[in-house]
Formats: structure tokens, C-alpha cells, sequence
């Protein structure tokens, strides 16, 4: 159960969030390396529910194992659809791509945690093998020592990048979503003037990493 002080982060972080993602650069940015995180967390939080190391993981997938060390790393980018198809093949899963609107990223931050990020596969999921069942994206037999974020904790990763004058931009840009988030500090040349840089893994604070 959240606290009134979770509640409150949880407020300053979406009134800081409403206001810094006028900046187009700034919100593509977060929105990428969310991205990024949320994919590499997936892909370990996914083996480790099934209880597999990377090496045998690597071996369903048909992958050498180096990468799949490389896969989980958070600052990882460089994603292939087809890779990421063996990947959900290899757990049983589907993949899901949508494209999203930017608003829908916040309640993502909010429920980011082991237990928003687990997935059954066919064989474990509930709905196709008991009547009773009712369709849940995390049907499966619980997995030890789960937590999501609390408000503060994404406050201290999600404050990470700030930009001096916010430019207001017009339209209504989306984002793309993979659904198989820590941020990394950003590439030269990916945003000017930027003041802080994250000084907390919010996979780790999230009991992941």
C-alpha cells in the first residue's frame, strides 16, 4: 500500500513530467531510454521467472549467450523486431509493438516493477487451462520477492535529465512501445544543457537488478 509521501513524489513526478515534456527533444529522449530499460529488464526478469541462466536462455532463442548478457544491459539500444520474435518465441510469449501517446508512459513509471514486468507462459497460463480463469497479462504461479516502485523511488531516477527553456511544441507526437526503464546518461549530441544525470537504478530500486 502507497503512503501519502509515495502519493506526493508520485504527484511531483507527473507535474514535472507534464510540464518537461513540452520539449520535444527532452520527451524523446525519456521516452527512449524508458524504452530501453523496460525491454532489458523484461528479457531478465522473464528468464529468471522461469528459472533459466543466459546460457540456457541463449539456447532456446538459438543465440550465443554474450548476447544475451548484452540484451540486459540497460543501455542497450540497438533492438531487432526479428530478435526480439525469438526472444518472446523462446519464453512462449507474443510480442506486442504499439505505438502510444505520451501520457500513457506515466502510469508505465508508476507500475514499473518485477511483478508489473512478468509473463506466463502458454503452458502456465491460467486462462487457457482453467474455466474459471479470468484474462490477466501476469496469469502465472507468483514469483518471490516482487515489489513495484514507490513514488520516491521514481523520483529519484525519473528526475534525471533537465533542460534550461523548454520549447512548447504543437501536435500530438506518439511514441513507440515495445512491451516484452534505469536511464542512462545521454550520448554526445543527444540533448544540450542537461544538469543532472541518474544517480539511482531504477530497475534496482524497483528489487530487479
Amino acid at each position: 500500500m502507497r503512503t501519502i509521501k509515495d502519493v506526493a513524489h508520485t504527484n511531483e513526478l507527473r507535474s514535472d513530467l507534464r510540464s518537461e515534456f513540452h520539449d520535444k527533444e527532452y520527451r524523446r529522449i525519456y521516452a527512449d531510454e524508458s524504452l530501453n530499460t523496460y525491454i532489458a529488464t523484461q528479457i531478465k526478469v522473464l528468464r529468471e521467472q522461469r528459472d533459466w541462466t543466459q546460457a540456457e536462455l541463449a539456447k532456446e532463442a538459438g543465440m550465443a549467450q554474450p548476447r544475451i548478457a548484452v540484451m540486459e544491459d540497460i543501455n542497450h539500444s540497438a533492438w531487432s523486431l526479428n530478435t526480439l520474435k525469438r526472444l518472446a518465441n523462446a519464453y512462449d510469449l507474443r510480442l506486442a509493438v504499439k505505438f502510444e501517446s505520451f501520457s500513457s508512459l506515466i502510469p508505465e513509471l508508476e507500475d514499473f516493477g518485477r511483478a508489473s514486468l512478468l509473463r506466463p507462459s502458454f503452458a502456465d497460463d491460467r486462462w487457457f487451462h482453467d474455466s474459471n480463469a479470468e484474462i490477466s497479462a501476469t496469469t502465472s504461479t507468483p514469483f518471490p520477492d516482487f515489489r513495484t516502485l514507490t513514488g520516491h523511488q521514481l523520483g529519484l531516477q525519473f528526475s534525471a535529465i533537465r533542460t534550461v527553456k523548454p520549447s512548447v511544441g504543437k501536435g500530438s507526437e506518439t511514441q513507440a512501445v515495445v512491451y516484452v526503464m534505469p536511464k542512462r546518461n545521454p550520448r554526445p549530441g543527444e540533448i544540450q544543457n542537461a544538469s543532472k544525470t541518474p544517480k539511482t537504478s531504477l530497475a534496482r530500486a524497483a528489487g530487479i537488478r
